[in-house]
């Protein structure tokens, strides 16, 4: 009995002419370490909503070979209902900060402010962003998230009366797979000045970078870790006696103070993570940027950037039409069936 099947073989595109609206402006390469760096949480509700109920952020500065905490507290959705509200501020009045200032500053935004004045705030002045598994709670901040021009995920923080404000440029998330996304700020738009009709002086936001610590983990061990795993001071990759433990907690969707010290543990201990990861991350003599690292052959790449190995590409001119063959005879998967039958032999076959 004959059959037919489909063939599928890779190619090797060649982009003729790059569309103008992707020619962005040059920008200043922003430093391996940013010199602040803002990390948060969100919690949420448990049904399919998930939306946002509250979080908590923590603000670093560098200093040295780590970050020091400066600032830290809370925020809450714009629309937390009255009784739940209540039960945070009780909570902020009383709690002691981590942060050794006198008198104590606890703050507690609504969702609006902490968007305006500490997340785009730190976001102009070039901070990395950071959290574990980020790409969640920026979707818990965001009030639309429609697809951008390039059928990424397009968040809108921000509006106004008339809408979207222009002035708090979108966050865009290009999922790759489980792992990791590429994170970015949409360019930033420079209104001109009504007195001198000439543009505003950029931010650097555009400088400012996105970090997944459940990514740079990935990055660093090849391995996926849990917040729980990775804090794990025996099992975890760090083993660090000093590193904050996750609390056993199953997560309700209210705002009760159960919850509260639950966020609010869970905010310490990726602020550690990112020192611990920054220390290990540290001790390979490259250039790349934590956060563009996607994968553990990003730190492979950079290792021959570092010897100054040049890419094949560049080493030798190949006709585009020799690339296409190549590629055609590469196709890079596996074919795996799982069998409930233990008896029944396996085998992978590479195509």
């Amino acid at each position: 009995m004959n059959e037919t099947h489909d063939i599928f073989l890779r190619a090797h595109p060649v982009i003729l002419d790059k569309p103008k609206d992707e020619v962005r402006p040059h920008s200043k390469k922003p430093p391996k370490w940013a010199q602040y760096a803002l990390v948060f949480d969100c919690e949420s509700r448990i049904d399919a909503t998930q939306e946002l109920t509250f979080g908590f952020y923590r603000l670093l500065e560098l200093k040295g070979n780590a970050y020091e905490l400066t600032e830290e507290g809370a925020f809450f959705d714009d629309d937390l209902p009255a009784k739940e509200r209540k039960i945070l501020e009780a909570y902020m009045r009383t709690a002691v900060p981590d942060v050794k200032l006198f008198p104590p500053r606890f703050p507690l935004y609504s969702r609006s402010e902490f968007i305006k004045k500490i997340f785009y705030k730190y976001a102009r002045k070039g901070a990395m962003i950071g959290g574990f598994h980020i790409c969640f709670d920026l979707a818990r901040l965001a009030r639309k998230w429609p697809k951008g021009r390039k059928k990424e995920w397009s968040f809108v923080l921000l509006e106004d009366s008339k809408g979207e404000n222009p002035l708090y440029p979108r966050v865009q998330i290009d999922p790759l797979d489980s792992k990791k996304s590429f994170i970015n700020f949409a360019w930033e738009w420079i209104p001109e000045s009504k007195k001198t009709k000439q543009k505003v002086t950029p931010s650097k936001i555009n400088e400012s970078r996105f970090l997944d610590l459940r990514t740079l983990l990935w990055v660093l061990f090849n391995k996926s870790y849990s917040l729980k795993r990775a804090c794990d001071t025996e099992n975890g990759p760090f083993k660090a006696k000093h590193m904050p433990q996750k609390i056993e907690h199953k997560p309700t969707g209210r705002v009760n103070p159960e919850e509260i010290e639950y966020a609010y543990q869970d905010v310490r201990c990726t602020a550690a993570l990112l020192n611990a990861a920054k220390q290990d991350f540290d001790l390979h003599p490259i250039e790349l940027s934590p956060c563009q690292a996607y994968s553990p052959a990003s730190i492979a790449k950079s290792y021959l950037e570092a010897m100054n190995i040049k890419k094949p590409a560049q080493k030798f001119k190949v006709p585009n039409e020799i690339l296409g063959i190549a590629m055609e005879s590469y196709m890079g998967a596996r074919s795996e069936a799982w069998l409930r039958h233990t008896e029944v032999e396996v085998s992978f076959v590479d195509f």
